[in-house]
């Protein structure tokens, strides 16, 4: 058995106590020991130390697992960017270890367990897998890798080793790579370069292309978050559109004999596009309260903040609650919802969106308040106010790709 105790500064003051979560340690402890019985009294730090003491192999354990917890738990701002085609990316191992100048046993590595961060980022952790289909195992499914950095928060009475951690995808299945990052903004260790995800993920774009040949496609994700948003406001609208449209030949009816007597045409059904949208609209006023909480949707818009061509964003002031950041509208009056409608389709375009998914729909079994943003070559999904598990994660991540095909069919 293991007598091993020496674990390192960083593991005591960061990892352990605001990087891994006691249930989740619990649950690993009984599948990494399960011959052993661990007190749920015990602080995290002791059951650490009782871990090692029992378990044979615990140190790769516990590092492969510390690893995970920095991927998700409080890695809650995750990037989403196309890898683009051309140039041709680097998916052979024997081109990677050229490229990053190492040889094969270099390559997969997890030295959390012995790690001092300094200023700059470095890469602590590195999983290369394989295509298992590939006769000569020369080809690249996936990558993930974890690089960290010294974390100094001014406002802390004690100061403490810290460390800021971004875990990255990179995924050649479906040709994506994606960020997970902490929503602190205030690390002081570098005025250079904030702890943004803006500001992050170019600085993260160029090391991916400096050191694994990876070009980050360009694209404007302000088209899929107004799909988004369009999508699930349709999902809510449908009962009461069902109403509207049992009347639709009256309406049209009247709307024609309206444009007979003024003389207009109205070849593109604009009209009456509009009239029925004003009885949809009363309609659901007059069930707002029921429309804003029904249960049996799979998720619903909260605010958003939304940019004309121009860069010109519609601003308003805040709701009450905590859901709102910055220019984001709060759309929990009917007023709101219904005024800034109009101007969004015309758009078809939006800056950022906060959803409220519902538990039942996708594997998803908690409400989990997610903000999108587009930004330039990438989609952030920020998971607001509580640490994420990564089923939660990849719940999410399936909805998003669901919702993106059934708007390309």
């Amino acid at each position: 058995m293991e007598t091993t105790t020496d674990l390192t500064q960083l593991i005591i003051e960061d990892i352990i106590p605001s990087r891994i979560n006691k249930t989740s340690l619990q649950r690993f402890l009984e599948e990494a020991d399960p011959d052993n019985k661990y007190s749920h009294n015990a602080s995290k730090l002791s059951l650490v130390y009782d871990f090692f003491n029992n378990c044979n192999d615990a140190e790769n354990k516990f590092s492969e697992f510390a690893i995970k917890n920095l991927m998700y738990g409080k890695s809650r701002v995750i990037t989403e960017s196309d890898i683009a085609s051309i140039p041709q990316p680097i998916t052979s191992k024997k081109k990677l270890l050229n490229q990053l100048g190492i040889t094969e046993n270099e390559l997969n590595f997890n030295n959390i367990m012995s790690f001092n961060p300094c200023d700059k980022f470095k890469t602590i952790y590195r999983n290369v897998v394989l295509d298992e289909d590939d006769g000569e195992k020369d080809k690249i499914k996936h990558i993930d890798i974890v690089f960290a950095r010294k974390y100094i928060d001014p406002s802390s009475e004690r100061q403490k080793l810290r460390g800021e951690y971004v875990g990255v995808e990179i995924d050649f299945n479906s040709f994506k790579v994606w960020l997970h990052m902490s929503s602190r903004h205030n690390n002081q260790v570098n005025r250079e370069l904030p702890s943004q995800p803006i500001l992050l993920f170019n600085y993260f774009r160029a090391v991916l292309h400096n050191h694994y040949g990876l070009m980050i496609r360009e694209n404007s994700e302000e088209d899929f978050i107004f799909k988004l948003y369009s999508y699930l406001t349709k999902k809510d609208e449908e009962k009461y559109l069902e109403k509207v449209s049992k009347e639709e030949n009256k309406i049209e009816e009247f709307c024609d004999s309206i444009l007979e007597n003024l003389d207009i045409e109205d070849d593109d059904n604009e009209v009456s596009e509009r009239v029925k949208g004003v009885f949809l609209r009363k309609i659901i006023q007059n069930d707002f309260n029921n429309f804003t909480n029904n249960p049996n949707v799979e998720g619903r818009v909260k605010a958003f903040i939304f940019s004309d061509p121009e860069g010109t964003r519609l601003q308003a002031s805040k709701g009450p609650g905590r859901s709102l950041i910055g220019d984001e509208i709060n759309i929990e009056s009917s007023t709101a919802y219904f005024d800034n409608k109009e101007t969004i389709n015309k758009a078809q375009k939006l800056f950022s969106v906060l959803i409220v998914w519902t538990p039942g729909y996708d594997d998803i079994s908690n409400f989990l308040q997610v903000r999108y943003t587009a930004y330039p070559g990438f989609l952030e999904t920020h998971f607001l106010y509580s640490d994420i598990t990564e089923d939660e994660y990849k719940n999410v991540l399936q909805k998003i790709r669901r919702i993106r095909k059934s708007n390309e069919e």
